[in-house]
């Protein structure tokens, strides 16, 4: 949103994620925390750091002093569940909202531990249909809309 800040009007967060430990059904490799994933014995792929999810998962574990030698750097989030899924590596840092506990066993990352994405909404100042961008906007910030947001795993903003 920052990179278009001069394109659109004020933003407001709409809803927040973190980031969780996926790991291959039932944790045969029993992950229970960030330092885990250093370990010699497992298989680790992370989003690579040109993406969001990726850079999320440095800053969280250079924070935590968590050296981690990834088999490989995923082009989104969802190329390192699937990984994991598909028994191709032990453990990826991923999204909460993403990880598909029927697919997948997760690793709380503990809140002092975590980052914070945030997703933020506006308008465009062009816009052909500002009325109804300004409407949606604002039903983003509903009730209702924030039940749904929630179901599907995103934390209120």
């Amino acid at each position: 949103m920052q990179d278009l800040k001069s394109e659109t009007n004020t933003s407001t967060v709409i809803a927040k994620n973190r980031l969780t430990i996926a790991t291959a059904k039932d944790n045969p490799k029993n992950i229970k925390a960030l330092s885990d994933l250093s370990r010699s014995d497992l298989k680790v792929v992370l989003a690579a750091p040109e993406v969001p999810v990726g850079r999320y998962s440095k800053k969280v574990l250079d924070q935590q002093h968590v050296t981690v030698k990834p088999v490989s750097q995923e082009p989104n989030v969802r190329a390192v569940l699937s990984k994991v899924s598909l028994g191709e590596a032990d453990a990826g840092i991923v999204y909460v909202t993403d990880a598909t506990k029927d697919k997948v066993a997760t690793v709380a990352v503990p809140d002092e531990q975590n980052a914070v994405a945030s997703y933020p909404a506006a308008t465009l100042k062009g816009s052909k249909h500002a009325q109804q961008a300004g409407d949606f906007v604002k039903w983003l910030s509903t009730d209702e809309a924030q039940k749904l947001l929630r179901t599907a795993g995103f934390q209120q903003p």
